[in-house]
């Protein structure tokens, strides 16, 4: 593929806008019906992952289940903007990551795309030292844009032009088999850029646009700010009261060539030829929502074919978000538009599209998926415990290992990309780092997911702890509790069972299921979060029990008197729960919260021994605002991606020094 001249560009770019349609096929819709009667009515237990498989279905026109085959485009190019010190990294930056991408391959894209399956295609759109790099795909159209703080960025031409740069890239990844596309960027300079395309079609001020980008000082922010008001100012972009706007005779290829860049044009591009075709974008980081701002204005319905993956860190993000209409899953304070937060998001749907075949298989009384878990029933005699079993665990409790945290933190600051750009996904790396006691921890640490089940586990619960824990291959342990026995005989027996796995695992999700095998999927997350959790003082009536469980509510009782204001039924699950997490974590393991009612536990058990909260990893709300309140360990099994996506960047990406891409300036950072 080569670059067409501005006629035809202009052309293709009317042919493929004419090709988005609403999608109107319904089997998406009929999917969904379908599956709330295999769950008979507890779908919504599932939260937003429903969501995000509704938004997947309807893009793709299809009811049933397929193989996810991602491919990953990151546009490079510089822009002219960065003369005005708006970046604390030297332009050099922009062409060193290109050769990253391709030659040392150790780039977070390197490492998100290998964690996706996603094939990864780096694109020269405009670098400002063109040269012939061995793997890396020439459109270029220029050495970098103009100065968009005294002028256009491009030519109109030249925003045509990287617009079908993007729809030809998508033709040519979907003829190739390509069925999610996953956008992203690098070039220095361009958060700026961005900043000045979400003010103009959102209607901000520079100071809701512009984020701090590379830089953490804030003199360096209030002169950036400056230099989107003067860059919207010069290209008419700014109305009287001081907001960015678009004027009405004005499209997004006319707002891309004053304060665009090459890249937005054909990332706004990909997204537009992959809903010709049927086949949906998920978007990273703010640039690229900056970028599918410019689709949405050529093409509206594009949108529907948009999955916004997570929020990041740039003021604009949310507002560009909420301009689309989007819902983000991830909030994971990611600065980096590389692919990480889509590439987490593409496990998810993979899990989920696994989890709807094995339903289909279920509701159609077929041979569904062979259900392999381990089993033990816990002792009909009640152990005789006294407090110094409990105290044990209170006084005896070891700390992480602050210098494996330390050393790994510094390895991860060293490693080719913008200092703590990778947020949560860095501490959770760090954490693991103290939990081992090794600043390189094991790539691939096994996982058990231990299950306390009251009561016989529905088949559909079967089936979804299945496939979520297939995804990520870890075993299950369903840990039978008995009824009738005091809550001080569950205790010992979360506490047994868990010190026996975390002596070879290191990880443990810990879990509860429902109280009966005929209570609703979330059932138990709803009665222990109205039970334990304070609801809102004012207007009660506004929040559901849903929202309360998933919500980070404070805690109703002190910890030493919640178990009584629990109901009787869940005395024995919550002491099971609350043994298990103290054991594991005194053996040195983490402990992922599995379920939203296993959060409110946690949450507890960290009041009666605080020294206990290192080694729990909390996903709802912080991090996942899924609103999943479905039991099995499901939210622990996305816990599990998100662990392995940070211990992928450890292992993977390559440092500043490996790579030979310039660091930023120490004194701007």
């Amino acid at each position: 593929m080569s670059i067409i001249p501005p006629q035809e560009a202009e052309e293709l770019i009317k042919t493929a806008c004419n090709a988005v349609l609403p999608p109107t096929s319904g089997l998406a819709e009929d999917t969904l019906l379908r599956l709330a009667g295999v769950m008979e009515g507890d779908h919504n237990s599932l939260g937003q992952l429903l969501d995000l498989l509704d938004r997947y279905l309807t893009a793709r026109h299809r009811g049933e289940a397929e193989e996810l085959k991602p491919a990953m485009v990151i546009a490079c190019a510089d822009h002219g903007v960065t003369a005005e010190g708006i970046s604390a990294y030297p332009p050099e930056t922009s062409v060193e990551m290109a050769r990253n991408y391709v030659l040392a391959q150790g780039g977070a894209a390197n490492v998100f795309a290998a964690y996706a399956g996603a094939q990864l295609y780096a694109v020269d759109m405009g670098l400002r030292e063109h040269e012939e790099i061995p793997g890396l795909a020439d459109f270029s159209l220029g050495s970098g844009t103009e100065n968009i703080a005294h002028g256009p960025a491009m030519s109109r031409e030249q925003a045509m032009c990287a617009v079908a740069v993007g729809i030809g890239l998508s033709e040519q990844l979907i003829a190739e088999g390509a069925n999610c596309l996953l956008p992203g960027e690098m070039g220095i300079g361009n958060t700026t850029s961005q900043a000045c395309l979400a003010a103009a079609f959102c209607n901000l001020t520079p100071e809701e646009a512009t984020g701090r980008g590379t830089f953490q000082d804030d003199s360096h922010l209030k002169r950036k700010a400056e230099v989107v008001r003067q860059a919207l100012s010069v290209n008419g972009l700014l109305s009287e009261d001081g907001r960015g706007c678009c004027p009405e005779n004005l499209d997004g290829l006319d707002v891309l060539s004053r304060v665009g860049g090459f890249e937005f044009g054909c990332l706004a591009g990909l997204a537009l030829g992959g809903a010709a075709c049927g086949v949906p974008t998920i978007l990273d980081g703010a640039n690229t929502a900056a970028a599918a701002l410019i689709a949405q204005t050529l093409a509206p319905e594009v949108t529907s074919y948009l999955i916004a993956s997570q929020l990041g860190g740039e003021n604009s993000h949310a507002h560009a978000l909420n301009k689309l209409g989007l819902t983000p899953y991830l909030t994971l304070d990611l600065r980096l538009s590389e692919g990480a937060g889509s590439s987490i998001v593409v496990r998810f749907l993979g899990l989920l599209l696994l989890a709807l075949k094995n339903l289909d298989l279920l509701a159609a009384h077929e041979e569904a998926a062979e259900i392999d878990f381990t089993q033990v029933a816990m002792p009909k005699e009640a152990p005789t415990l006294t407090d110094r079993t409990f105290n044990f665990y209170l006084n005896t409790m070891p700390s992480l290992d602050e210098g494996s945290c330390r050393e790994a933190a510094q390895r991860l600051d060293e490693l080719a990309k913008p200092a703590r750009s990778l947020g949560y996904l860095e501490d959770i790396a760090a954490e693991l780092a103290g939990v081992f006691r090794d600043p390189l921890p094991p790539f691939d640490p096994p996982a058990v997911i231990l299950n306390f089940a009251p009561a016989a586990l529905s088949p559909v619960q079967e089936q979804l702890t299945h496939a979520f824990a297939a995804s990520i291959e870890a075993t299950v342990a369903i840990a039978r509790l008995r009824k009738g026995l005091p809550a001080t005989a569950a205790f010992n027996f979360g506490r047994e069972q868990a010190e026996e796995i975390s002596f070879d695992m290191p990880i443990i999700v810990v879990t509860m299921s429902e109280a009966t095998v005929d209570d609703p999927l979330g059932t138990a997350a709803r009665v222990l979060a109205e039970a334990l959790l304070k609801g809102p003082e004012t207007s009660p009536e506004e929040h559901s029990p849903h929202e309360l469980a998933t919500a980070d509510a404070p805690l109703a009782w002190p910890a030493e008197e919640f178990l009584q204001h629990a109901p009787a039924a869940y005395h024995g699950p919550i002491s099971a729960v609350i043994g298990a997490i103290l054991a594991a974590a005194h053996n040195t393991s983490l402990v992922v919260a599995g379920d939203a009612a296993t959060e409110i536990i946690a949450r507890y058990t960290e009041q009666l021994c605080p020294e206990v909260r290192p080694y729990i990893l909390h996903l709802q709300p912080r991090l996942l605002p899924l609103g999943l309140t479905a039991g099995g360990g499901l939210l622990g099994c996305l816990g599990l991606h998100l662990i392995e996506a940070s211990l992928s960047v450890l292992y993977n990406m390559k440092t500043f020094a490996e790579t030979r891409v310039s660091q930023a300036k120490a004194e701007q950072v």
